[in-house]
């Protein structure tokens, strides 16, 4: 999870992903020079006692803002030191997100059911791709396969954007070479333009409906609060 000011949404951010992750994870934090009292609340952390199903909490500190994408680059190479590369999968979620329960078992399910999948995004509300009126016309142009996970149908989208938080990654070689070789745009869409262009291949990297994240900064589809327009421009610098 990257962590950058939002001190109300972090709170409400971690809250969630200790109580509804209830499949054995380590958690890596990186503040990207936030205002102090994030960075106390984080440090206040129990490392601990959090979840049962944390097996451990890491966190890092910039001393100033890289931007977004620079960012989970850096944590990357952080997890990729930290378990010598030997993890079948990464998260990657931002400090506005509220995970479902059962959200991460259910991800995982789904990447060793479909083993061809290497990125996975969580359905939410979005700002749709600029030629679709609505995320319902965007979806409807996708290739779509029903996978059934816990007895219960869920949809993929296949060639779909995939954005910041909510997704899960499978470990591979091609995933390595990007991660460990791109330099990401200063725009807010970096990882979605490299990753479309150097992993995607057509049905490799889906939408799945079967989990809905909550990003507090968006009230509905296309439709992203005023009060966050700035914060969103401060995050293409690099």
């Amino acid at each position: 999870m990257i962590v950058w000011n939002r001190y109300e949404f972090t709170i409400k951010a971690l809250d969630s992903l200790f109580s509804n992750t209830n499949h054995p994870y380590y958690l890596f934090l990186l503040d990207n020079n936030s205002e102090e009292k994030v960075k106390q609340y984080l440090k206040d952390l129990d490392k601990t006692q959090e979840s049962s199903f944390c097996c451990g909490i890491d966190i890092h500190f910039r001393k100033r803002s890289y931007g977004v994408f620079k960012n989970m680059q850096k944590l990357w190479r952080i997890i990729m030191r930290k378990f010598e590369g030997n993890i079948t999968y990464w998260c990657k979620l931002d400090n506005d997100t509220i995970v479902p329960a059962n959200w991460l078992t259910k991800l995982v399910k789904l990447m060793d059911t479909k083993t061809n999948l290497d990125i996975v995004q969580a359905d939410h509300l979005m700002l749709t791709p600029k030629k679709y009126r609505t995320k319902k016309d965007w979806l409807f142009s996708m290739k779509k396969e029903e996978v059934v996970i816990d007895n219960l149908s869920h949809n993929l989208f296949y060639n779909s954007y995939v954005g910041g938080s909510g997704i899960i990654i499978r470990n591979t070689e091609k995933i390595k070479e990007v991660m460990s070789r791109m330099n990401f745009y200063k725009k807010v869409w970096g990882w979605t333009v490299e990753q479309q262009k150097r992993i995607n291949n057509g049905h490799n990297i889906a939408f799945f409906d079967g989990v809905f994240i909550t990003l507090l900064d968006v009230e509905e589809d296309n439709v992203l609060n005023n009060e966050f327009i700035s914060y969103y421009r401060h995050t293409r610098r690099m």
